[in-house]
Protein backbone atom coordinates (compact mmCIF):
# COMPACT_ATOMS: atom_id res chain seq x y z
CA UNK A 1 0.00 0.00 0.00
CA UNK A 2 1.14 2.97 -1.12
CA UNK A 3 -0.30 6.99 -0.04
CA UNK A 4 0.52 9.99 -2.06
CA UNK A 5 2.15 13.06 -0.44
CA UNK A 6 -1.18 14.55 1.71
CA UNK A 7 -1.15 18.07 3.13
CA UNK A 8 -3.55 19.56 6.01
CA UNK A 9 -5.56 21.72 3.41
CA UNK A 10 -6.08 20.87 -0.34
CA UNK A 11 -4.04 22.15 -2.91
CA UNK A 12 -6.47 24.55 -4.35
CA UNK A 13 -6.69 26.34 -1.09
CA UNK A 14 -4.39 29.28 -0.64
CA UNK A 15 -2.04 30.24 2.15
CA UNK A 16 -5.02 32.38 4.42
CA UNK A 17 -2.34 33.51 6.86
CA UNK A 18 0.01 35.18 4.71
CA UNK A 19 -3.18 37.52 3.18
CA UNK A 20 -3.31 38.12 7.37
CA UNK A 21 -0.63 40.46 9.10
CA UNK A 22 3.08 40.68 7.36
CA UNK A 23 4.97 37.53 6.17
CA UNK A 24 8.45 38.02 5.82
CA UNK A 25 9.58 33.99 6.00
CA UNK A 26 8.69 30.81 5.14
CA UNK A 27 10.37 28.12 6.86
CA UNK A 28 10.53 24.61 5.84
CA UNK A 29 11.48 21.67 8.34
CA UNK A 30 12.39 18.54 6.53
CA UNK A 31 12.44 15.45 8.96
CA UNK A 32 12.18 11.32 8.99
CA UNK A 33 10.19 9.35 11.00
CA UNK A 34 10.80 5.04 11.09
CA UNK A 35 8.28 3.16 12.09
CA UNK A 36 7.80 -0.44 13.27
CA UNK A 37 5.70 -2.14 10.38
CA UNK A 38 4.24 -5.53 12.34
CA UNK A 39 2.46 -6.65 9.29
CA UNK A 40 1.74 -4.94 6.04
CA UNK A 41 -0.90 -5.35 3.35
CA UNK A 42 1.38 -6.34 0.15
CA UNK A 43 4.07 -8.36 2.22
CA UNK A 44 2.51 -10.57 5.29
CA UNK A 45 5.53 -10.57 7.87
CA UNK A 46 5.83 -14.78 8.47
CA UNK A 47 8.27 -14.37 11.65
CA UNK A 48 6.26 -12.20 14.23
CA UNK A 49 9.55 -11.50 15.32
CA UNK A 50 10.66 -9.69 12.46
CA UNK A 51 11.61 -6.23 11.98
CA UNK A 52 10.24 -4.44 8.89
CA UNK A 53 11.27 -0.67 8.98
CA UNK A 54 9.32 1.63 6.94
CA UNK A 55 10.66 5.45 6.40
CA UNK A 56 8.41 8.47 6.42
CA UNK A 57 9.18 11.74 5.30
CA UNK A 58 7.55 14.88 6.77
CA UNK A 59 7.60 18.55 5.21
CA UNK A 60 5.97 21.25 8.18
CA UNK A 61 5.99 25.13 6.17
CA UNK A 62 5.38 27.47 8.32
CA UNK A 63 4.80 31.09 7.57
CA UNK A 64 6.39 33.58 9.86
CA UNK A 65 6.23 36.96 10.91
CA UNK A 66 8.75 39.86 11.29
CA UNK A 67 8.34 39.17 15.35
CA UNK A 68 8.82 35.18 15.11
CA UNK A 69 4.64 34.92 15.14
CA UNK A 70 3.64 32.10 13.04
CA UNK A 71 0.85 33.03 10.92
CA UNK A 72 -0.05 29.43 9.37
CA UNK A 73 1.20 25.83 9.02
CA UNK A 74 1.31 23.45 6.43
CA UNK A 75 2.52 19.73 6.46
CA UNK A 76 3.44 17.27 4.04
CA UNK A 77 3.52 13.49 4.89
CA UNK A 78 4.43 10.32 2.17
CA UNK A 79 6.44 7.15 2.60
CA UNK A 80 10.20 7.02 1.32
CA UNK A 81 9.11 5.85 -1.59
CA UNK A 82 7.04 8.59 -2.96
CA UNK A 83 10.11 11.00 -2.81
CA UNK A 84 10.17 12.70 -6.13
CA UNK A 85 6.20 12.88 -5.58
CA UNK A 86 6.88 14.67 -1.87
CA UNK A 87 9.28 16.74 -3.42
CA UNK A 88 6.81 17.89 -6.16
CA UNK A 89 4.15 18.93 -3.39
CA UNK A 90 6.44 20.76 -1.25
CA UNK A 91 7.89 22.71 -3.83
CA UNK A 92 4.20 23.74 -5.17
CA UNK A 93 3.57 24.80 -2.11
CA UNK A 94 6.68 27.08 -1.18
CA UNK A 95 5.99 28.49 -4.76
CA UNK A 96 2.18 29.46 -3.74
CA UNK A 97 3.59 30.76 -0.69
CA UNK A 98 6.37 32.98 -2.43
CA UNK A 99 3.70 34.36 -5.15
CA UNK A 100 1.14 35.12 -2.71
CA UNK A 101 3.78 37.00 -0.83
CA UNK A 102 6.26 38.69 -2.87
CA UNK A 103 9.99 39.36 -0.66
CA UNK A 104 9.46 36.48 1.22
CA UNK A 105 12.20 34.65 1.86
CA UNK A 106 12.54 30.53 2.10
CA UNK A 107 14.62 28.65 5.12
CA UNK A 108 15.29 25.49 4.95
CA UNK A 109 16.55 22.96 8.40
CA UNK A 110 17.37 19.26 7.62
CA UNK A 111 19.40 16.88 8.61
CA UNK A 112 22.88 16.35 6.30
CA UNK A 113 21.93 13.28 4.85
CA UNK A 114 21.37 13.27 0.97
CA UNK A 115 18.14 12.05 0.90
CA UNK A 116 17.06 15.77 0.55
CA UNK A 117 18.98 16.36 -2.99
CA UNK A 118 15.51 16.26 -4.92
CA UNK A 119 14.10 18.89 -2.57
CA UNK A 120 17.19 20.91 -2.54
CA UNK A 121 18.01 20.87 -6.26
CA UNK A 122 13.78 21.93 -7.12
CA UNK A 123 14.30 24.48 -4.25
CA UNK A 124 17.57 25.60 -6.35
CA UNK A 125 14.91 26.50 -8.93
CA UNK A 126 12.72 28.23 -7.69
CA UNK A 127 11.30 31.06 -9.79
CA UNK A 128 8.05 33.76 -8.86
CA UNK A 129 7.62 36.09 -11.96
CA UNK A 130 10.86 35.27 -14.00
CA UNK A 131 12.87 36.08 -10.91
CA UNK A 132 14.74 33.56 -8.93
CA UNK A 133 14.21 33.13 -4.83
CA UNK A 134 16.93 32.57 -2.97
CA UNK A 135 17.02 30.29 0.04
CA UNK A 136 18.19 32.60 2.29
CA UNK A 137 19.50 29.73 4.80
CA UNK A 138 19.96 26.22 5.25
CA UNK A 139 20.48 25.14 8.76
CA UNK A 140 21.85 21.29 8.75
CA UNK A 141 21.64 19.27 11.64
CA UNK A 142 24.08 16.36 12.28
CA UNK A 143 22.38 13.07 10.58
CA UNK A 144 20.28 10.77 12.51
CA UNK A 145 21.31 8.56 15.68
CA UNK A 146 19.53 5.57 16.41
CA UNK A 147 18.21 7.74 19.72
CA UNK A 148 16.68 10.15 17.53
CA UNK A 149 14.38 7.88 15.62
CA UNK A 150 11.04 7.47 16.65
CA UNK A 151 9.82 3.71 16.59
CA UNK A 152 6.12 2.80 16.74
CA UNK A 153 4.80 -0.45 16.74
CA UNK A 154 1.77 -0.66 13.69
CA UNK A 155 -0.32 -3.18 12.29
CA UNK A 156 -2.54 -2.05 8.91
CA UNK A 157 -3.27 -5.58 8.19
CA UNK A 158 -6.45 -6.06 10.75
CA UNK A 159 -8.02 -2.63 11.57
CA UNK A 160 -9.91 -3.74 14.23
CA UNK A 161 -6.81 -3.71 16.71
CA UNK A 162 -6.25 -0.33 18.45
CA UNK A 163 -3.45 1.91 16.93
CA UNK A 164 -0.34 1.46 18.14
CA UNK A 165 -0.94 -2.50 19.15
CA UNK A 166 -0.51 -5.75 17.45
CA UNK A 167 -2.16 -9.06 17.92
CA UNK A 168 -0.96 -11.20 20.25
CA UNK A 169 1.93 -13.85 18.11
CA UNK A 170 0.53 -17.43 17.54
CA UNK A 171 2.29 -19.88 19.18
CA UNK A 172 2.14 -24.22 18.35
Amino acid sequence: MTFAPRITQPMSVPWVGARRGDPVRILVTLERRVSLVVEDDEEPVVDPNARVFQMELIAMLTIEERDGAVLEQRRVRAQATDLARFAGTVFEQIELACQLCPGITVAVTRDERGIWHPVRAMLSTLRVDGAAVDVAEVVERPPLTREDLELTRRSRKKPAYAAGTAPPPLHK
